[in-house]
């Protein structure tokens, strides 16, 4: 992969975090950085819907979502 040189400018504090933080999980900060762009870039192809988001995967894949509402609904409406 071809690659190019940036320069950023960081408050010394966020500097001091980015070193400490590379050399905790014995990576770069060049990794640091390029795993956040990953992770953003993977936020922007999810779902339009973040409230959607939050919930996905509370409910078994197995369920049956649709008759468990209608016996919600039967149950309610026909004590």
């Amino acid at each position: 992969m071809e690659t190019e040189t940036i320069t950023l400018e960081l408050s010394k504090n966020y500097l001091m975090f980015a070193e400490y933080y590379a050399k905790k999980y014995g990576i770069s900060i060049t990794e640091m950085f390029v795993d956040y762009l990953k992770t953003l870039e993977k936020i922007e192809q999810k779902s339009y819907y973040p409230s959607l988001e939050k919930i996905t995967g509370f409910i078994s894949e197995n369920i049956d979502a649709e008759k468990v509402y209608q016996d919600y609904l039967t149950e309610k409406y026909n004590p």
